[in-house]
């Protein structure tokens, strides 16, 4: 394989070329069009669907296709009597965008969706699958029968059914040489002549031999549904998506493209389009993905892809990749005021916005370090200066400011309470641009968390180049080695460049670095967060000097070796 050198370090086989985009920035006036329309959605909405009832649906503003009795702003209908609903997406010069709000009842709670955008969901409500007998199985054999996604020794195993266990069989293929069996939260296909069945096999419905969405778990109307995403919105503040909210406490479950979502007391966003992926972002709150036997828990800033496929090009084909974050772009444009529990304050910046300095205290001289555009900064205070400067406080253990504006923010920023700056004398910045503190776990002062105590080496699976801009070409990687260390309070990264990066730590666990890279030929962002003491992710987003309209953003996931 020949390897090349370009930008921030080898690129693997033949770069990718992308074809030519042009850039396509809004007026002013076009921004301000969107603006209005989208706070004028959500002022109709949040009056029009305001108490919705559990199991219905309302429609907030604008227009949806495939419903009969959702004409105007405050219609309702029955979930149980909707198959699908399709939502407009953004149009500012017809002043649309459509709005729907949805009360799903399961057993577990109720959980509030808003479909907005060009977004469309379908329920896979089967009636006839609730009602199927289903019969007992083991396996016949000292050995475990492995259950797979598919009736073939071809696909891949979902759990193993070990001897002494039941499960439960309920469809089979159209020979009936294979059955599919229910056992514990799982469904997977298994040779029937490993299986002791009891019951006549030939009396189970027939199925497609890759069917293995548990749908019997979710027997509530749009408690199970595909669904996707259109076309992208004419403008970033009113985008298309779904979101979802919890209440309870205890988990409540969802079946979105056979990809299980399990919510605490939090909050969702969905986005995908066909044969793509079904991208799940955590808001707040406790998320849980699960899909082809494996579940991927995700933190608050964190999203995760689930490939789909299928015939419909809507089914889960793959289990859950590791989690990323997912920048502040993604909560522009999403009506996130229309939910039960708003959500808490954020602020960040996107790829295109000028660099915004976090400071010890309000007005400081100091840089502690730049906000970057992959990741969003909770606020816990709000605190006005004697010039009338406005500036928020970063939900951090140590003193951490941005001024108001340098950032956009989402969510809630109304409520947050207003705090007084710290009376104690910020303490230096180091070369890498963080605050001071104390020996903690992690082996980096201030750290707390997972960093590493010492020199350590780890393996770094990279993801596809997600362009954004202008592009000329797309720029892949390979897998490769890189080594961490502690220095001082900050985290030094060697990877396939010459050059060793040193990282800042921003909060517990997450440290940045924002300069010229390597070969000194433009500029990267790097942010790292440890998810465990042995995982980690990264993204880094590389601006060429030769192409400065172009940005190329890779995720990297880490193990430690």
């Amino acid at each position: 394989m020949r390897m090349v050198r370009f930008g921030i370090g080898l690129v693997c086989a033949v770069t990718l070329m992308a074809a030519l985009l042009p850039l396509q920035s809004a007026t002013a006036q076009e921004a301000n069009a969107c603006l209005a329309l989208a706070a004028e959605a959500i002022s109709v909405a949040s009056e029009a669907c305001a108490g919705l009832e559990s199991g219905k649906a309302c429609l907030g503003y604008g227009t949806v296709a495939d419903v009969e009795g959702l004409q105007n702003p405050g219609d309702k209908v029955a979930l149980e009597a909707l198959t699908s609903i399709t939502s407009a997406g953004a149009a500012p010069a017809e002043g649309t965008w459509g709005v729907v709000s949805l009360n799903i009842h399961t057993a577990e709670g109720d959980l509030t969706g808003i479909l907005f955008g060009a977004a469309k969901v379908q329920s896979l409500l089967r009636p006839e699958l609730l009602a199927v007998q289903t019969l007992p199985v083991t396996p016949n054999d000292i050995l475990a029968v492995l259950l797979r996604t598919g009736a073939s020794t071809n696909f891949p195993q979902v759990i193993r059914l070990n001897p002494g266990k039941e499960g439960a069989a309920d469809a089979r293929n159209e020979a009936g040489t294979w059955v599919r069996v229910r056992y514990e939260e799982w469904v997977g296909w298994a040779n029937a002549d490993q299986l002791t069945i009891t019951g006549d096999a030939q009396s189970l419905p027939v199925l497609a031999e890759t069917d293995i969405i548990p749908l019997y778990r979710f027997p509530a109307p749009m408690q199970a549904f595909s669904f996707a995403t259109g076309d992208e919105a004419a403008c970033a503040e009113a985008g298309s998506g779904l979101l979802l909210e919890s209440l309870a406490e205890n988990p409540v479950r969802v079946l979105v493209n056979g990809v299980e979502i399990v919510l605490s007391k939090g909050i969702t966003l969905l986005r995908g389009a066909l044969k793509t992926n079904l991208e799940v972002h955590n808001l707040s709150g406790t998320v849980t993905v699960k899909a082809l036997g494996k579940a991927q828990e995700i933190a608050v800033g964190e999203m995760v892809r689930v490939r789909l496929g299928g015939a419909d090009g809507m089914t889960a084909a793959a289990a859950p990749r590791a989690p990323e974050l997912y920048g502040f772009a993604a909560l522009q444009g999403i009506p996130a005021g229309l939910l039960p529990e708003p959500l808490s304050c954020v602020v960040g910046i996107t790829a295109g916005d000028a660099r915004t300095a976090a400071k010890a205290t309000p007005g400081a001289a100091r840089n502690l370090f730049y906000l970057q555009p992959a990741a969003i900064y909770p606020v816990v205070g709000a605190y006005t200066d004697s010039s009338e400067v406005k500036w928020w406080k970063l939900a951090d253990a140590s003193e951490r400011w941005v001024e108001q504006a340098g950032v956009r923010t989402a969510g809630a920023c109304e409520t947050v309470a207003v705090v007084e700056p710290s009376e104690t004398t910020p303490a230096k910045a180091s070369s890498g641009g963080t605050g001071g503190g104390s020996s903690s776990a992690g082996g980096v002062p201030g750290g707390g968390g997972f960093a590493p105590a010492s020199r350590t080496i780890w393996n770094a699976e990279i993801s596809s180049d997600q362009m954004s801009g202008t592009c000329s070409a797309a720029l892949n990687y390979c897998a490769h080695l890189v080594a961490l260390s502690p220095q001082g309070n900050a985290v030094t990264w060697k990877g396939q460049e010459l050059k060793t990066y040193t990282l800042a730590r921003i909060r517990e666990n997450t440290y940045s670095y924002v300069g010229r890279n390597g070969l000194g030929d433009g500029k990267i962002e790097m942010l790292l967060v440890f998810t465990s003491p042995t995982t980690f992710t990264m993204t880094q987003t590389v601006t060429y000097d030769a192409e400065p309209g172009c940005q190329h953003t890779h995720t990297l996931a880490g193990t430690i070796r």
